[in-house]
């Protein structure tokens, strides 16, 4: 089980109201990113959306991230602790099975929403009730801050996708970027929990792959997130690595 503290509340910011759902949990899974976790957990907060929590959890960090969530002092915030590494989909479970939000929007650590992006997900999913996922257009950069070369966006304009449509594209190729999900909570409660035998690199698609079964899926051709490329990180090796393929085929 993972241990709990809360972050110590800010006086600017309001919480919550206790009792009220919040609009939208901002789940951010976390593990030895303190330098860009900051970054991530401050753009959900300066999104112009009332009764937003955030939740940070961390898989057994061995950095100071929780210095730096503390750092933030913001009662929106909630951050829990697992004492032991218990990898990707679990922790990404806790903050499911933990997350009040009628939606539920997943943010990397390193990641970032750009000005305006989560408010651009949120109205889609108010506006289309037919659409369990919201996914859209990102920024990939370098570390440098750099364009990363090559990368493109899977429609050039606003698409909305029926369910089994985007269920027969995804099962060829996930093209869908975390960090632009927002996703209604009950279905992704009703899709079920993370799978924890894809290992650590395909939680995320079989996710979405199941999401697409609930109802329609929509994407914005406006970016709105920031997707940081690393120069061994997933993208960079999928294409090589064995490990990625045993993940993919699974």
């Amino acid at each position: 089980m993972s241990s709990t503290s809360q972050v110590s509340p800010a006086r600017a910011a309001p919480a919550v109201r206790e009792g009220r759902t919040p609009l939208v949990s901002v789940c951010i899974p976390t593990r030895n990113r303190a330098p860009h976790l900051r970054g991530a957990i401050a753009s959900a907060l300066t999104a112009d959306v009332d009764d937003l929590e955030v939740l940070v959890f961390d898989d057994a960090s061995e950095d100071d991230t929780e210095a730096a969530v503390r750092a933030l002092g913001d009662p929106r915030i909630t951050y829990r602790r697992h004492p032991r590494r218990v990898g990707i989909a679990r922790n990404r479970n806790t903050c499911l099975l933990t997350a009040r939000g009628r939606y539920l929007a997943w943010l990397d650590d390193d990641d970032a929403y750009l000005p305006g992006g989560l408010e651009t997900q949120l109205a889609l999913l108010e506006r289309e009730p037919d659409v369990v996922l919201a996914h859209g257009a990102v920024e990939a950069v370098e570390a440098s801050g750099r364009r990363c070369p090559g990368w493109e966006s899977p429609f050039r304009e606003d698409v909305i996708e029926g369910g089994t449509d985007a269920f027969s594209e995804l099962v060829l190729c996930n093209y869908i970027h975390a960090p632009s999900v927002v996703a209604r909570a009950s279905a992704q409660h009703a899709a079920g929990l993370y799978a924890t035998d894809t290992g650590d690199r395909a939680e995320d698609w079989d996710a979405w792959l199941r999401l697409a079964l609930e109802g329609d899926v929509g994407f914005t051709a406006r970016p709105v997130a920031r997707y940081r490329c690393h120069a061994r990180g997933v993208h960079a090796t999928r294409s090589t690595s064995l490990a990625w393929l045993r993940s993919e085929a699974r």
